[in-house]
């Protein structure tokens, strides 16, 4: 899915005026891959985070709603949107996944 925000909010980051996510089916529902924005500056990464929740529990409710609650939207990665960088060391699994939120 693509989406270009033609009249943002002002509570939105602008680095998030392009989204671009990817659902995939699961046993229990969907997983939801962000893949777009990839980066944003630090100072909007809170901001897109706030975003980024309120959109997933947004679908997560329409999914409930729609299947009368036998499925699930779970996201992928760990909870992990892609402007954050991928953890190194402490908190990251052995095989190189990322480690929960």
């Amino acid at each position: 899915m693509i989406a270009r925000l033609g009249r943002m909010n002002p509570a939105v980051p602008s680095g998030l005026a392009e989204l671009r996510f990817r659902f995939v089916p699961t046993s229990g529902g969907s997983a939801l891959f962000w893949e777009m924005p990839t980066e944003l500056d630090a100072t909007q990464r809170a901001s897109a985070d706030r975003v980024a929740k309120e959109l997933e529990q947004y679908l997560l409710r329409v999914a409930l709603t729609e299947s009368h609650g036998t499925a699930k939207v779970r996201t992928a990665l760990g909870g992990r949107p892609p402007w954050h960088p991928a953890p190194t060391g402490a908190g990251s699994s052995a095989d190189g996944a990322p480690a929960p939120l």
